[in-house]
């Protein structure tokens, strides 16, 4: 209704293709993210919503350029990176991944999935130490956050810091019993990944 009273309303086809892609309508959604970005040629928010759509349909490269097109019309604009970061992972290109992420971060240090993102893979390429430390941003920003709680605990673990990591599950079971057992639960099972908050 905004788009057929405001035809040139950037914002409003943006929202329209959020809405469509949640719909899983993914072509409606890109032709609503295609006109905002005409409408918009300042904005990266527009490439960065074609950039989520084609990473989904497995086009990585196409993804990375539209992430990158878009850091190029927003160069503060942390969601291109975080995207950029995911892309490029998914290419096996893992420096440019890590520093995609880190980029988020310097932009927007709030950033919790760019911080979990850029934890998870630290820890999977052997750096607890440093994985420590984004799990730990992440936390500081939501400190109810599944994955970041595993996260860090695993990578205590690694980094033979055990007994600190006990400290803060026992710190955590006053604060939030029921999400310090299901953290102290993946500790315990040593599952894959985990998922959810």
């Amino acid at each position: 209704m905004v788009l057929q009273k405001e035809p040139g309303d950037w914002e409003a086809a943006l929202n329209r293709g959020n809405a469509l892609a949640a719909l899983g309508r993914s072509e409606e959604a890109a032709g609503s993210y295609r006109r905002a970005r005409d409408l918009n040629g300042s904005s990266g928010k527009p490439l960065v919503a074609l950039g989520v759509l084609a990473a989904r349909d497995g086009e990585f490269n196409r993804a990375v350029r539209l992430f990158t097109d878009a850091a190029k019309r927003e160069p503060d604009l942390s969601e291109a990176f975080e995207g950029m970061g995911e892309a490029y992972l998914a290419l096996g290109m893992l420096g440019m991944a890590e520093n995609a992420f880190q980029r988020a971060l310097e932009i927007s240090p709030d950033n919790t999935r760019a911080a979990m993102k850029l934890g998870w893979f630290l820890l999977g390429a052997g750096h607890p130490i440093q994985a420590d430390h984004a799990f730990r941003i992440a936390l500081a920003t939501d400190p109810s956050l599944f994955q970041a709680w595993v996260g860090l605990v695993r990578s205590l673990d690694a980094g033979g810091e055990e007994s600190e990591a006990d400290i803060l599950l026992h710190d955590l079971e006053f604060t939030d019993p029921i999400l310090a057992e299901r953290v102290i639960q993946s500790r315990k099972t040593g599952s894959s990944l985990p998922t959810g908050r």
